[in-house]
């Protein structure tokens, strides 16, 4: 702790006094901290382990705090210590050094994040190798880059390429476009091969006048993913493409089994309303009949361009469904299953006895008014009590009360499950 005495006089000796203090305050703090971390000792005996676990054993012995980031953890290099007396600050500093790890100590939390190895800890040299397609065919104009840095090449018109990285131990990543990224161990004289990359380019899609590849494709056309479909719990193709196309809206307005589900696609209609054509292999059909087990494909025409084929039909939108062909020599056999229960969120044992019930009834509302409720007489207190033990017995009856006609019911009806069954 520091005291400093200072005069009142002038405003602007506070000024710099107090700017002191805090310059003062805070060098002492940096000091301390890194103090203690000079004078906490720790006895380390790890052989080959990882980064991490020798955070956690400095942990265990001192109050310090290690954060850090993930990529800390998915560094590979192993470390082995063997000290029966070192400070923390001169294991980070050992650790520092030999791994590239940067860390700064702040009170008793020390944040560590990657760095980058020393060159004199990782020898680099002059990496030649060459990249071919699966045809080994030369791939020129492949990216070639060590991982974890910006150094790059790029391999020439007969797929050679000379990159300095680390051999045996830097990473290189080999992509180019329309082939799988591949990441190898760089060594002197490697051959890569990359593999096409045929998803998305390849992907089909069903339109009004044919099929066409998704990479020459110009109008807005969308395709659902039928996987997804299959494996949702839904009765219907309807309900399972919900949310699986972007600008295709489809709701109920009631939650029972086989109402009509509405299709919007774009969010516009007319003012009389209007929906999609659903065309189902080419026949306009009801998308909520088809199995979503037996479909193959599913594309939805969004844009203008569905007019031009459909003419005013098409002019919401057009949904077009194309199931599964059997293939000749191919057998495949698939089952799928769902099951599902319900119940009401809330569930009372009511009393079911009809004599109990009329009598509560009764009993209570005479307490609160003097008359009775359901106007039993004790011949039908009696009644009851014959269906209460006999529930066959129960019967609606015409009596002649207070010179009118008037029904009188015995029943015993568990209404609770009537209702809910």
């Amino acid at each position: 702790m520091y005291f400093i005495s200072f005069s009142l006089k002038k405003p602007v000796v506070y000024t710099t006094v107090l700017l002191l203090v805090f310059a003062v305050n805070r060098i002492t703090a940096g000091t301390v901290y890194s103090q203690k971390a000079e004078n906490t000792f720790v006895n380390l005996k790890l052989n080959d382990v990882s980064l991490t676990e020798v955070f956690k054993t400095v942990e265990k012995q001192t109050p310090f705090t290690f954060i850090y980031p993930d990529e800390i953890t998915h560094l590979d290099k192993k470390v082995s210590v063997h000290n029966g007396n070192i400070s923390v600050k001169e294991i980070m500093d050992l650790l520092s050094k030999n791994l590239g790890i940067k860390y700064n100590i702040n009170n008793t939390t020390i944040s560590v994040k990657a760095g980058s190895v020393p060159a004199s800890n990782l020898q680099q040299t002059a990496i030649q190798g060459s990249v071919t397609d699966e045809n080994d065919i030369p791939v020129p104009g492949a990216s070639i880059t060590v991982k974890g840095t910006s150094q790059g090449a790029v391999t020439d018109f007969d797929g050679n390429f000379s990159i300095e990285a680390a051999e045996g131990q830097d990473i290189l990543v080999v992509s180019y476009l329309g082939y799988k990224t591949r990441e190898v161990t760089a060594s002197q004289g490697i051959h890569v091969r990359l593999q096409e990359d045929v998803t998305g380019l390849d992907e089909v899609v069903v339109v009004g006048y044919g099929s066409q590849r998704r990479e020459s494709l110009t109008g807005a056309v969308n395709t659902v993913n039928t996987e997804n479909v299959t494996q949702r719990p839904v009765a219907n193709l309807s309900s399972g493409m919900q949310g699986l196309s972007p600008g295709l809206n489809i709701g109920k307005n009631s939650g029972r089994p086989g109402d009509d589900v509405k299709i919007n696609i774009r969010g516009f209609t007319s003012i009389n309303g209007g929906s999609p054509l659903v065309l189902i292999d080419g026949i306009e059909g009801d998308i909520r009949k088809v199995n979503p087990d037996d479909v193959a494909s599913i594309s939805v025409l969004k844009d203008a361009g569905a007019s031009a084929i459909y003419g005013a039909r098409g002019a919401f939108g057009v949904i077009l469904v194309t199931t599964k062909k059997a293939r000749e020599g191919v057998m495949s056999v698939s089952f799928n299953s769902n099951i599902a229960w319900s119940s009401a969120t809330t569930r009372t044992d009511f009393l079911t006895d009809p004599y109990r019930v009329a009598k509560l009834v009764d009993d209570s509302f005479r307490r609160a008014t003097g008359n009775s409720y359901t106007g039993y007489t004790e011949a039908d207190y009696e009644e009851l009590r014959k269906v209460a033990e006999d529930p066959s017995l129960a019967r609606t009856i015409v009596d002649m009360r207070n010179g009118k006609e008037q029904y009188v019911h015995y029943g015993h009806t568990d209404w609770w499950n009537t209702f809910f069954r």
